[in-house]
């Protein structure tokens, strides 16, 4: 489904692996797209894409009827608050990791009803436009946080473009989730290519195989976004760690009493690992089977299908300004 703006236009500000994977996308499907970045080799790789280039981050927001800030966490808050101000009209979506600070924010009524917080569940290691994938969203979550029902289905709208599916989360459930799902991802991964004590790291690295290497693939990320989120998400992430060491200290335990019970917590963990495993392929990984919705037209609606493991598509109003799209429960 296009985009729901007759004569609008997407911006992008920054164009790295999100900014710049989105802006290739959105490209490819012909839509109306432009983007900014600080960055003249970002600026001059875009404009070899074909892509259409703003003179400034000021051009870029007053000039385009929805704009997305894909830019370093700890500068969303400013910026967000900046271009709700200076454009009257643009809708105003996030790529960020943690939705706190966001709603947090002191904005008017007018501005807030403009702001869609956002945040693609498809990352990577890696960084940079050389990076940018358009197929990275393709099937991935998409989670926003909206507080206005227009601009809700707006971004939303502009998600089905990427071959991304929405999940409507409040900002707690949102960060809550992400610090199991991604957050301490990054701890463990550090952690774990370092967990060798020095003398035995060299012959660990020579004894590795594939197991190490998949473990430990997102500890090639750059350490300094993750201060900030650090941060901002301190108390789910310490929750995080808390139940992660509260289930090896079983395997600790069960290690250091292993009699004739055949290492029962160990196995547990192991057995309720595999278990899991396939669970998440079947709800992250499965082609995703959708069914037509009626949605009323209440943003309520959206947020306790987001309650309910409900991922949505091709949202969009009939006569009456009644909300109607498809929905794909996974199993």
């Amino acid at each position: 489904m296009g985009l729901p703006f007759d004569e609008g236009r997407v911006g992008v500000l920054g164009c790295g692996i999100i900014g710049g994977g989105l802006l290739k996308a959105l490209h490819a499907k012909g839509l109306h797209c432009w983007g900014y970045d600080a960055d003249p080799d970002t600026m001059r790789a875009l404009a070899r894409e074909g892509i259409e280039l703003a003179t400034s981050a000021d051009d870029l927001i007053l000039g385009s009827s929805m704009l997305v800030l894909a830019v370093p966490h700890e500068q969303m808050p400013a910026l967000v608050q900046y271009a709700l101000a200076l454009s009257d009209t643009a809708v105003v979506t996030t790529t960020g990791p943690v939705f706190a600070p966001l709603e947090a924010l002191p904005l008017p009524d007018d501005h807030r009803a403009r702001l869609v917080i956002g945040h693609p569940m498809c990352g990577s290691e890696q960084a940079g436009f050389a990076a940018a994938d358009p197929q990275i969203f393709h099937g991935a979550t998409w989670v926003l946080c909206p507080f206005a029902l227009h601009a809700a289905v707006h971004v939303s709208q502009m998600v089905d473009d990427t071959g991304a599916y929405t999940l409507f989360l409040d900002a707690r459930s949102h960060d809550e989730s992400t610090a199991y799902a991604s957050h301490i991802t990054h701890l463990v991964s550090a952690a774990l290519i370092q967990l060798a004590p020095p003398h035995l790291r060299m012959r660990t690295m020579l004894t590795s195989g594939g197991g190490l290497r998949d473990m430990t693939r997102i500890a090639d990320g750059a350490p300094e976004p993750w201060i900030s989120i650090a941060r901002d998400n301190r108390n789910n992430i310490r929750q995080a760690v808390d139940d992660l060491l509260v289930m090896l200290d079983r395997v600790a335990e069960d290690l250091e009493r292993v009699d004739l019970d055949g290492l029962a917590d160990v196995h547990t963990l192991l057995a309720e690992g595999q278990r899991a495993r396939a669970a998440l392929h079947r709800r992250r990984w499965s082609e995703a089977q959708f069914v037509p919705l009626q949605l009323g037209a209440d943003l309520s609606e959206l947020y306790r299908r987001g309650r309910d493991g409900m991922l949505l598509r091709s949202l969009h109003f009939e006569r009456d300004d009644e909300l109607v799209g498809e929905g794909c429960q996974p199993a």
